[in-house]
């Protein structure tokens, strides 16, 4: 019996059940195989043979594969085995190595900072005590765990991952560090570092919604840190640093795209897009207070225009109609002038008109159905002293006449559309539908003031307020005039804008404009005693506008309406008491803002705001004009923290509900329901209880637990320094 193939020649050699046969390869040589024949005890099946080596020759791979051997020797076996642990013991020694931080930590101190350079945290020291720690956390927290190289110079730490980023960490100076992220052009990422806030407390760089002061027991998921509407966001008005107790500052100036998150124990930086890189710089002072004079002050001088007197700002009182009624007209504007001067509130009073005067948003000209003779009207008002201010939107509506002329001229902001050509974006607001004025574009501001100056020519109108000018309003994939790398490019342009239309003039959102000079519109708080967004936020966001270089703002009104985080207006009814205690802090602000007229009350409630009036314009403008000129001459806020006075002072670095006017009035309103007592905190120093005319002589800080005033009273004291 044999049998061959295309590899080779076989011949019987036993006609046993286990054959053997004899393979002659091509180049002469022979190895024997044998054939394991086995039956089966059913006859229709097909006898099945199985071939295995029974000589020390190893066949080739195809021979294996070709004839199917699965058989090997136990030396083959071993040599296997031996060589496959080896390949996985190479690949786990690197994998755990790249992926897994070490149990003993690498170490590696240079400069003022300690880093471990498995799993990047971080401890930053004092230059001058290398035992106070200024920040800790970890840098890099979306890199993973491999090792990077390592490079020491005199005044830098780089870190290198060669497929992926590099850090710097460069010493600027003994109390400024920066740390730049790059990103590698074999792998663009983007990058995030998160900093421990358990060091001291934080306050935030943004006026929100809901105002944390300080930041603790917050959680805001990661979202872009741009100038915002959304009540769930970081606000309107704001700067890219934040602030620590002590004496610490985080600014992220440099990073064109940033996003933020914070939770309870950490704040998170990460730059947004891949191919932008994440740098900010952390300084440190001996307190607090001498931070802000040293790294937050100088950030204001940016050449813009100088601060001019605005003195009567502090003499008027502005009654807003913004928020009362959408569908406001020309009787509803007689009515409440006439109110006004019913109760003798019209010398120096300000009206401002809601910004649904025209027939469509964008147009400007009144709608001649609801105000058929404003022209009347308007000087009626300034007859009886009573001044006009005008709520404008750089919004147009696409029925309005403005956005067919400003399409023709590219005026609006455009988008990419599917087929990626440029077409106007239409965007979804209160309004309706509408475009948003492109004011990267030199052409469309000029068009825009050309027609708001003709337009205030012809009503007499005295003051404007600027609305939607948060970059939160760009459609996504926008395209201006001029590349936007920061939407909060578009905030400031804003601002540049509006200044230059008229001196004085409020503004909804702001981003480094603080040269400008312009007056920040406070965004709304609940009508409330909530002490994150009700009247006690007015507070907290009043200090952190001083300190991010906004001194000039009227604060949130109280209205009729609450607002949710969808921006549904919902009718609500107004509690006297909330309404008492609302106007008694706001008189205590620079600049006096009231929506609700006391005459929706009764009598007494009128009474009240007239005493209070009087009494702003005796005791509280001549110190408002005093802290302006402080203003004018060194650019310190005039609505103060209280730590101001004691920037090591612990206690007074977390009370969010006392403020100072200037260095010389403590003020400490009651912001709380159906009580008319609370505590007071009293730095170091002397202080003169202006209502009960006790002195107070202050070592270490002092609690007065249970300050009763009478419900007309707001307590206030005056400051000397301790000598």
């Amino acid at each position: 019996m044999s049998f061959n193939d295309n590899s080779g020649n076989y011949r019987l050699l036993s006609d046993r059940n286990d054959q053997q046969y004899k393979h002659y390869d091509n180049d002469g040589s022979d190895h024997i195989l044998e054939v394991q024949a086995r039956s089966n005890s059913k006859s229709t099946k097909k006898r099945r043979k199985r071939v295995r080596f029974a000589s020390t020759k190893v066949p080739t791979i195809v021979e294996r594969l070709y004839y199917g051997y699965d058989r090997l020797t136990m030396k083959t076996q071993l040599k296997m085995k031996v060589t496959l642990l080896g390949i996985m013991t190479i690949l786990s020694i690197i994998l755990i190595r790249r992926y897994v931080p070490p149990v003993n930590d690498d170490l590696l101190t240079h400069l003022n900072i300690k880093v471990n350079i498995s799993t990047r945290t971080f401890e930053l020291s004092n230059w001058t005590h290398p035992s106070q720690i200024l920040l800790s956390g970890r840098v890099g927290c979306n890199i993973g765990f491999e090792i990077p190289r390592v490079t020491m110079k005199t005044n830098q730490l780089h870190l290198l991952w060669e497929d992926r980023a590099s850090l710097a960490i460069d010493k600027l100076s003994d109390d400024c560090t920066s740390f730049t992220w790059q990103p590698s052009h074999h792998h663009l990422t983007s990058f995030s570092d998160c900093f421990d806030l358990n060091r001291g407390f934080w306050y935030s760089g943004s006026e929100m919604y809901q105002q944390f002061w300080p930041l603790k027991d917050i959680e805001i998921p990661s979202q872009l840190y741009i100038s915002n509407y959304k009540l769930t966001s970081f606000g309107p008005v704001m700067e890219k640093m934040w602030f620590n107790s002590n004496g610490l500052i985080l600014i992220a100036n440099h990073t064109k795209q940033l996003l933020v998150q914070i939770t309870k124990n950490q704040l998170c930086l990460q730059s947004h897009t891949i191919d932008h890189t994440l740098q900010y710089y952390v300084c440190h002072h001996h307190n607090i207070k001498g931070t802000y004079q040293a790294y937050v002050k100088p950030l204001f001088d940016r050449g813009s225009p100088s601060i001019k007197e605005q003195h009567h700002l502090f003499d008027s009182i502005t009654w807003t109609m913004l928020h009362q009624n959408t569908n406001t007209n020309q009787s509803m504007i007689k009515y409440y002038a006439d109110q006004i001067s019913r109760y003798q509130f019209n010398n120096d009073s300000i009206l401002e008109l809601s910004d649904s005067y025209a027939t469509s948003y964008g147009d400007f000209e009144f709608d001649a159905n609801r105000f058929p003779s404003i022209n009347k009207t308007i000087i009626q008002l300034h007859q009886s002293g009573i001044k006009v201010s005008l709520s404008i939107s750089i919004i147009a509506n696409i029925n309005s006449k403005a956005f067919q002329h400003g399409v023709s001229k590219n005026y609006w902001v455009r988008r990419k559309d599917k087929n990626g050509d440029d077409v106007v974006a239409i965007i979804k607001w209160s309004g309706g539908n509408g475009v948003l004025l492109d004011v990267t574009n030199p052409a469309a501001r000029h068009w825009f003031k050309t027609r708001l100056l003709t337009f205030q020519h012809r009503y007499d109108i005295d003051y404007f307020n600027f609305l939607h000018g948060q970059a939160d309003y760009l459609p996504t994939n926008a395209v201006t005039f001029e590349t936007l790398d920061d939407p909060n490019h578009f905030t400031r342009l804003f601002n540049f804008m509006t200044a230059g239309i008229m001196s004085t003039s409020q503004v909804d959102a702001a981003y480094q404009s603080q040269g400008f000079n312009q007056i920040i519109q406070m965004p709304r708080k609940d009508c409330s005693w909530n002490n994150v967004t009700g009247l006690p936020s007015v507070m907290a966001s009043a200090i952190t506008l001083g300190l991010i270089g906004y001194p000039l703002f009227t604060p949130s009104t109280i209205s009729r309406m609450e607002f949710t985080a969808l921006s549904t207006n919902i009718p609500a009814k107004v509690d006297k008491n909330l309404y008492i205690r609302w106007i008694q802090l706001s008189t205590y602000l620079p600049i006096l803002k009231l929506s609700i007229g006391p005459w929706k009350f009764d009598i007494h409630a009128v009474a009240f705001l007239q005493q209070l009036i009087q009494f702003r314009r005796q005791v509280l403008v001549p110190k408002f004009r005093q802290c302006y000129q402080e203003l004018i001459s060194n650019g310190l806020p005039i609505i103060r923290p209280i730590w101001w006075l004691a920037p090591k002072d612990t206690i007074a670095q977390k009370i969010y509900d006392q403020f100072m006017i200037g260095d010389h009035i403590l003020v400490a309103p009651i912001v709380q329901k159906k009580v008319n007592s609370r505590k007071i905190y009293l730095p170091r120093g002397h202080w003169f209880d202006a209502i009960s005319k006790k002195n107070y002589t202050v070592g270490v800080g002092r609690w007065l637990p249970n300050y009763v005033t009478h419900y007309t009273q707001v307590a206030y004291f005056i400051y000397s320094p301790w000598k």
